[in-house]
């Protein structure tokens, strides 16, 4: 199966496309909205979370849009330490900070720390409207190999729904321009105006590479206007449905002649919202009538699946349906979500909180850890972990979070006769069921017993036992032997809640 795959920070590519001359028709100011993009990026490091991983130097493109503003591709900027922007006639690099990222939809804005540069720069207009197919499309960018502004030129081979990140779907313009590491970020431009921004190309295959539609860029637009970035409300993903194409399925749910829609069959016996119940057949979204294999069409004809279909209807949190029930039409409102209510999330840019008491490290449970904890301890995939059962999941409550040891045991001799744990999820402390990292520490800070005792979720766990009086020492002295700075036990927030226990004892 071919794979779509986002572009590089950097690479060892040597073939580098050709600089071409850019139509009149297009005026010459729009070269000049595009930038080159270099960074310096640390991702969080899990096994030593109060480090980063080293440093990767990045080069990319974007585009700006206005008002100082630099669009482009949050894989290129997440977990920047430093991002400088060039302008095509520049000779001054412009220092700038990451506004907003989003890696659900894999778009960034960045603005310049102390400079007015950027914003003397022409804009580039969005277009209000998808291209059509064949249609010329032209792709700028500072793909590697060279310092000079590239300018390609193919055609919109095809428009479709794709996932661009973090279980999010989104409009996707196939072209057929060549795109090469460090297109990233760069415009496609159709009648002067953009269509799209590069952020991936095809593997198997030279020239063909995608663009993010202008409509998932005006989204992410409006999205930010109050400040944050909170991403698409939609539905669950996690949903299982299945085709209606079977006659003896249409028959068993007495589904009437000539009606089509997608079954939600029985998974595992997995909680529903909504109303929804197994065997429910979904033949609307909205206005939107859902065919078989659980498509509708847009207005422009495009065939779309049900989970594009259904965060184009949300109104106030809810997502109209119609399912079939018993032969039967009922009318539902399905509540919306958004990824950042799914039970395991994704990291985002911000800081990986963790906390170090006596041997152990905890940390939330993050999507980005799965393959080193997998890796490292390869039987957790046969016992059960939360991690794998209930990653699709949405939160029970509002904060619950799943909580992991997150780096290998450190050597002490209070570990004697136990078993490694990385990767395991914490279900109690003191016979106390944890609900989130913050719930943990504060049950760590506040245990009063003779022995501290942690359970863990996942079949044949060990149990682990401390004792209380000796587990601060026995703290100070692993962060001694590890050359972990006192203040180094716990990321900043984990510190502070630890530290109000210090504070209630002094009357702070």
């Amino acid at each position: 199966m071919s794979k779509m795959r986002q572009l590089p920070l950097y690479s060892a590519f040597a073939l580098i496309p050709a600089l071409f001359s850019l139509p009149s028709a297009y005026g010459e100011n729009l070269e000049d909205c595009v930038v080159r993009l270099t960074s310096q990026v640390r991702f969080p490091n899990p096994i030593r979370p109060w480090t980063r991983a080293n440093a990767i130097e990045g080069s990319g493109t974007g585009v700006h849009i206005g008002g100082g503003r630099i669009l482009t591709n949050a894989h290129l900027v997440l977990y920047a330490t430093e991002v400088d922007v060039l302008s095509r006639g520049g000779r001054e690099r412009t220092e700038t900070t990451v506004q907003f990222v989003d890696p659900e939809s894999d778009l960034a804005i960045l603005v310049a720390k102390d400079s007015d540069l950027l914003q003397k720069l022409p804009v580039m207009p969005i277009a209000g409207e998808d291209p059509k197919t064949q249609e010329n499309v032209t792709v700028y960018g500072f793909p590697v190999g060279g310092d000079q502004l590239s300018v390609t030129q193919g055609v919109i081979s095809r428009i479709e729904i794709a996932n661009l990140g973090i279980g999010n779907f989104g409009k996707v313009l196939q072209v057929s321009a060549a795109i090469n590491p460090g297109n990233s970020g760069g415009p496609g431009v159709v009648n002067g105006k953009m269509v799209g921004l590069v952020f991936s190309r095809l593997e198997e295959a030279e020239n063909t590479g995608f663009l993010i539609s202008s409509d998932e860029v005006k989204q992410f637009l409006k999205d930010i206007e109050d400040g944050k970035v909170e991403g698409k409300q939609g539905m669950e993903t996690r949903l299982n449905l299945k085709s209606l194409e079977n006659e003896t399925m249409r028959k068993m749910l007495d589904v009437p002649a000539g009606t089509h829609g997608i079954v939600l069959t029985p998974d595992g016996g997995k909680p529903l919202r909504g109303g929804l119940k197994p065997f429910d057949v979904i033949t609307h979204v909205g206005d939107f009538e859902i065919d078989d294999q659980g498509a509708g069409r847009l207005e422009s004809g495009l065939r779309v699946p049900v989970f594009y279909l259904a965060h184009l209807v949300v109104k106030d949190g809810q997502i109209p349906m119609k399912v079939i029930r018993d032969g039967k039409e009922v009318k539902l409102s399905y509540p919306a979500v958004r990824s950042r209510d799914m039970l395991v999330q994704q990291l985002r840019g911000e800081e990986l909180p963790y906390f170090v008491h006596g041997p152990l490290i905890f940390a939330p449970m993050v999507r980005d850890s799965i393959v080193l904890y997998t890796r490292v301890n390869p039987e957790l995939l046969a016992r059960n972990t939360p991690w794998i059962t209930r990653a699709e999941e949405t939160r029970a409550f509002p904060d619950e979070e799943l909580v992991v040891v997150t780096a290998p045991l450190f050597k002490h001799r209070s570990m004697k006769g136990y078993d490694e744990v990385l990767g395991q999820v914490v279900a109690r402390v003191n016979g106390v069921p944890i609900k989130n990292f913050r719930h943990l520490v504060e049950v760590l800070r506040d245990a009063k017993e003779p022995f501290l005792k942690v359970e863990f979720a996942e079949s044949l766990s060990p149990v682990l036992v401390f004792d209380q009086k000796q587990i601060e020492s026995i703290t100070e002295s692993i962060l001694e032997d590890n050359g972990i700075a006192p203040g180094k036990r716990g990321s900043k927030d984990a510190m502070k809640i630890w530290n109000e226990k210090d504070n209630a004892k002094t009357g702070g």
